[in-house]
């Protein structure tokens, strides 16, 4: 495995799931990793396509497991970031990487 960008930061890294989608909550509360998301190869095999999701401004909701997967008897806190109805959807950005040179170009929000 190497090291393909430096500009990742927690809530906008590449290939991470939104945790809109809730699969965080299930992630965190059974305590393994999700798959890469929104990464694809391009057709030239020397490029790959992702996607990051910006979620550094959307507030931490919060979910209380009442009976955790664990067997513990005490309820987990569960923190992700997913906008509420009102709000609006954190940005997306697209990016292209050229794997041979460790370089990307951002398409911008999508």
């Amino acid at each position: 495995m190497r090291q393909l960008t430096h500009d990742g930061s927690p809530h906008f890294s590449y290939g991470k799931m939104p945790d809109s989608g809730l699969l965080s909550v299930l992630s965190q509360s059974r305590g393994f990793a999700l798959p890469l998301y929104g990464i694809d190869w391009a057709p030239d095999s020397r490029h790959i396509v992702v996607t990051r999701v910006d979620e550094r401004k959307v507030e931490p909701y919060h979910f209380l497991q009442f009976v955790p997967y664990d067997g513990d008897r005490r309820p987990k806190l569960i923190d992700i970031r997913t906008p509420l109805s009102e709000e609006s959807l954190p940005p997306t950005d697209v990016s292209i990487i050229d794997l041979a040179r460790r370089f990307h170009r951002s398409g911008g929000a999508a």
